[in-house]
């Protein structure tokens, strides 16, 4: 109820927490929990782009490097097998 009133803001932002991305849970613990051990969750936007960041700019190239291959392997697992591209 309390996090209502900020739909029109956070909605079209794309970021309105929901209980289907696992930012809203009953379980704080758990969740916390699951996040420090690495869950990662992404999503596409409309047109198919994948926004994320992979590293940051203290990184080295080879880290950076690391990082990417691993996005995209995950990618490629986790992708339906109705996408194309």
């Amino acid at each position: 109820p309390k996090l209502a009133k900020l739909g029109r803001i956070l909605g079209p932002k794309g970021l309105m927490p929901s209980p289907k991305a696992g930012t809203v849970t009953t379980d704080l613990v758990t969740t916390v929990n699951e996040f420090k051990k690495g869950k990662f969750e992404y999503k596409a936007d409309k047109t198919g782009i994948v926004h994320i960041t992979f590293g940051k700019s203290n990184f080295t190239a080879e880290q950076l490097n690391d990082n990417l291959i691993a996005l995209h392997n995950s990618i490629e697992q986790n992708r339906p097998p109705g996408v194309k591209g």
